[in-house]
């Protein structure tokens, strides 16, 4: 369990990390993962950046995700 101040820490942890790395504003960054609290504060971090959370999913069909990575503009995927 998280607490909201919690879950925003986490999410500011990410948005520094994006940041550190030199990612600009309106950076596509996917996250593959199953639907849990992890992805819900990294896609927080993501938008606190400024940056544009791209969601794929375990279960989508490898060509589009594929396609997605490949065609996306995608600089960094987050892999949960």
């Amino acid at each position: 369990e998280f607490t909201w101040r919690e879950t925003m820490q986490q999410a500011r942890k990410v948005a520094a990390f994006l940041q550190k790395l030199g990612l600009k504003k309106g950076a596509h960054i996917p996250i593959i993962s199953k639907n849990c609290v992890e992805w819900f504060i990294t896609d927080f971090g993501i938008c606190l950046a400024g940056m544009v959370s791209v969601p794929l999913f375990p279960n989508q069909n490898e060509e589009n995700t594929r396609y997605i990575l490949e065609h996306g503009d995608v600089e960094l995927v987050f892999v949960g």
